[in-house]
């Protein structure tokens, strides 16, 4: 009596790495934006925690202008060259507004004190994910302004 080996053929794992590399194909995309979208998620945070600590610093200073990063009792990751700079993104206060600015992605989150209670995600058009991220804020009223998309939530 022999004994067969029993073993996968060629045409088998074939088909194998073939699914494997179509499944890594879809996953990784929808991966990047799923974790782009929580970072995001962590930006909004800190724009309200720097928008309170800004505002408390306002009333003590007679007003927005006279404020900057660096007079606040917060601090978002390291205070240099007037911005808050984190691994993912960097954070500007002007007097008006604070915008975030995404290292990763061409987006950028940002919250105007003339505008309260509104925030804003400006974003190249051509990139997927940022626009991934800034659509899933703001739903579907998103303008088109040239090579930039636009929007409130």
């Amino acid at each position: 009596m022999k004994k067969t080996k029993k073993a996968f053929t060629l045409i088998e794992l074939l088909v194998v790495v073939l699914i494997i590399g179509i499944l890594s194909a879809v996953a990784l995309p929808q991966y990047q934006v799923a974790v782009e979208k929580s970072r995001a998620a962590e930006a909004l945070i800190n724009i309200r925690a720097i928008r309170n600590a800004i505002e408390v610093a306002a009333l003590a200073n007679d007003g927005y202008e006279n404020v900057s990063l660096k007079d606040l009792d917060i601090s978002v990751g390291t205070y240099e060259d007037g911005l808050f700079k984190t691994k993912y993104f960097n954070y500007e206060y002007d007097g008006e507004e604070i915008d975030v600015y995404s290292v990763n992605s061409e987006y950028t989150l940002y919250y105007n004190f003339y505008a309260p209670d509104k925030y804003f995600c400006y974003f190249l058009w051509s990139d997927k994910v940022a626009s991934k991220v800034c659509f899933s804020l703001c739903g579907t009223s998103v303008s088109k302004e040239g090579n930039y998309g636009l929007c409130s939530f």
